[in-house]
C-alpha cells in the first residue's frame, strides 16, 4: 500500500480532521513553523532528598532517584526521562509525517536504551571520564497502511526532524550561570 492524497473529512491517526488540516495549513509556512523554535523554558526546584519538580507550561514533572542511591525512587531520574524524550519526540514526528500524508498506523512502539559510560564521574569517585551515555540504541516497531518503503521514509523523517534526537545526536553546548544567594 503506498500513501493516498489527504482526505481531510474523516480522523486519521486519533488527529481529527480539523486539527489536520490547520497542521497541514501551518506547516506549509516556514514563518510559522520557527514560531515553535522558543525559546522553551522549564523551571525545576529542589523538593527533599534527590526530589526535584520542573514546571513545563504549566505541567509538572517529578525527578528522583532509584532506591539503591538512598532515595525514594517517586519517580525517573533526568536521565530516564532522556531517554524517554527521544521517544516521545520520535512518535510525535512519525504521526505528524503519516497523518499528514494520509497514512493510518496502526501501530508503533519505540524502545530506547542506553549505558553510562563512567558513572563514578557522576559519583565523585572518579575525576576522568564522561558519565553521560556513551551510546543510545533505539528501536522501533510500526505497522500502518502503506508499504515498507513508505513507513521507513516516515520513520527517516521523524528522526532525522526530531529536535530531540538531533539535540543529542551532535555536540550541543550547555552554557551555565550559578547565582549564589
Amino acid at each position: 500500500m503506498t500513501a493516498r492524497q489527504p482526505a481531510l473529512g474523516r480522523d486519521i491517526n486519533g488527529i481529527p480532521a480539523q486539527n489536520r488540516a490547520l497542521i497541514m495549513e501551518q506547516l506549509s509556512d516556514a514563518r510559522r513553523v520557527r514560531e515553535f523554535s522558543g525559546p522553551w523554558d522549564i523551571e525545576a526546584t529542589w523538593l527533599t532528598g534527590f526530589q526535584s519538580r520542573a514546571t513545563v507550561r504549566g505541567h509538572e514533572i517529578a525527578f528522583d532517584q532509584p532506591g539503591d542511591v538512598a532515595a525514594d525512587d517517586t519517580a525517573p531520574t533526568p536521565h530516564e526521562y532522556l531517554l524517554a524524550s527521544i521517544a516521545g519526540c520520535l512518535i510525535a514526528g512519525v504521526v505528524m509525517h503519516a497523518t499528514v500524508q494520509n497514512v493510518r498506523l496502526t501501530s508503533l512502539v519505540v524502545h530506547v536504551s542506553g549505558t553510562f559510560d563512567n558513572v563514578l564521574r557522576w559519583a565523585g569517585i572518579e575525576s576522568a571520564g564522561n558519565p553521560g551515555y556513551r551510546g543510545i540504541d533505539v528501536r522501533a516497531t510500526m505497522s500502518g497502511e502503506a508499504d515498507d518503503d513508505t513507513l521507513r521514509d516516515i520513520w527517516d523523517r521523524a528522526l532525522a526532524g526530531s529536535p530531540v534526537a538531533q539535540t543529542i545526536n551532535r555536540a550541543t553546548p550547555v552554557i551555565t550561570i550559578v547565582e549564589l544567594s
